[in-house]
């Protein structure tokens, strides 16, 4: 059974392990351009999807208060 990642507990090991990985990669250098000079732009992007998958059930409340109402899905009777 495949399970999704929808509690915070995983994201915030998957967030710990982007950060020691970017640290990792700002330590060491490979020679390789691609490495050294992207690989820090990849994991922080990766970093900030972590942060927001981790905060998403809290957002979505806000996101839903703020939606205007035409945006809303009809209710159900």
């Amino acid at each position: 059974m495949v399970r999704c990642l929808s509690s915070r507990a995983p994201w915030g090991l998957v967030l710990a392990g982007v950060i020691a990985f970017g640290i990792l990669s700002r330590v060491v250098h490979t020679g390789l351009v691609v490495f050294d000079k992207y690989l820090g732009d990849a994991l922080y992007a990766a970093m900030v999807y972590a942060i927001l998958r981790w905060f998403r059930r809290s957002a979505s409340a806000v996101v839903w208060a703020a939606a205007p109402e035409w945006l809303r899905p009809a209710a159900k009777k």
